[in-house]
């Protein structure tokens, strides 16, 4: 077996780091071997190295200029630093050498769904992508994410099921279609398709990222119940004043939304539950003020029960609970 097939048995398991070993050696000996640079960019964008595998493209574009494949490697390094324009320059110049190539019509979309847009460019890509390849599961994955793009939510569904027909076990599909649950509230089926993702590569951080934005979403939803209930006894003026019967029902109100909301993390998710909820190192400072600000607003309701001056206490646990919602963060759905 020779270098380059052994380097990309090793892409082929994600073993990045191994596969750049392997070819150090042939980069050293054939420093204008295009198809070694551009394996080397595929590995360093593996291992969230951007500007490595930016630096390997253009090496390898230097060796082969009107390579379709140079293009398209340079589009995903240049997405991948967030230069959209360049990007999509280099996707469009892979369409115009390879106009039947699957691969470059695919990146082209990706380049705008990614940057949140759909240009005639993308549609006309997809479109071609699903002619060319009828039955590859990413070219209906990259037609979903241009109807989904353009908020054609049915649509969008319908191509990821298409593509999890014709591979149960295409990730891109699952992770899309997880999103596009959490969008529209379906929070069950996104977190189960976002388990498996995760239990196939637990390894995988940007779903562990997408399944703490959908269990933290929900807890934001409910610290929303929680706001509006405060602003139901808020005092409205300068003398203003609530009853205790009121002040009693907010807090009863309150405190089922937040234990019925942490018990259907629980139910959902499993034991797991906190590993997935808060993040490591310093991401667990945010989750951890955000907890502190829902119990001194629960604190602040019950003193106002208790005392005699209805009121003033749930303002204050009106503006406890909104400082809630902002320490808690949300992840973003990240379209792969």
């Amino acid at each position: 077996m020779d270098e380059l097939t052994a380097a990309r048995a090793y892409a082929d398991s994600r073993r990045w780091a191994g596969a750049l070993k392997v070819l150090a050696p042939v980069i050293a000996t054939r420093p204008e071997d295009a198809d070694a640079l551009l394996l080397v960019a595929h590995c360093r964008l593996g291992l969230g190295d951007a500007a490595g595998a930016l630096t390997a493209a253009d090496a390898a574009g230097a060796a082969r200029p009107d390579s379709a494949e140079v293009a398209i490697m340079r589009s995903r390094a240049l997405l991948a630093l967030r230069r959209f324009r360049p990007a999509r320059a280099a996707a469009d110049r892979a369409v115009q050498l390879a106009p039947n190539s699957v691969r470059a019509h695919l990146q082209r979309v990706n380049v705008d769904t990614s940057h949140r847009t759909v240009t005639a460019g993308a549609r006309a890509s997809a479109d071609a992508a699903l002619r060319l390849a009828p039955n590859l599961p990413a070219a209906h994955v990259a037609q979903g994410n241009v109807q989904r793009t353009r908020g054609r939510k049915k649509a969008a569904q319908e191509c990821y099921e298409e593509a999890l027909r014709l591979d149960p076990t295409d990730r891109a599909a699952q992770y899309n279609l997880a999103v596009l649950h959490q969008g529209i509230g379906r929070w069950p089926q996104a977190v189960k398709l976002l388990l498996g993702l995760i239990r196939a590569d637990p390894a995988d951080p940007t779903s562990v990222r997408q399944l703490r934005g959908t269990l933290l979403g929900v807890l934001v939803i409910a610290l929303l119940g929680c706001v509006v209930a405060a602003l139901f006894v808020a005092p409205r003026g300068p003398g203003g004043d609530a009853s205790s019967s009121k002040v009693a029902v907010v807090l009863a109100s309150c405190l089922i939304l937040q234990v019925g909301a942490v018990v259907w993390v629980r139910v959902v998710v499993g034991r797991a539950t906190l590993r997935f909820l808060v993040p490591m190192g310093r991401g667990r400072w945010p989750m951890r003020i955000g907890i502190a600000f829902v119990l001194l607003g629960d604190l602040a309701l019950l003193l106002d029960l208790l005392s005699s001056d209805h009121g003033g206490g749930a303002a204050l646990a009106m503006i406890l609970f909104l400082l809630a919602l902002c320490a808690m963060p949300l992840s973003v759905g990240v379209r792969r």
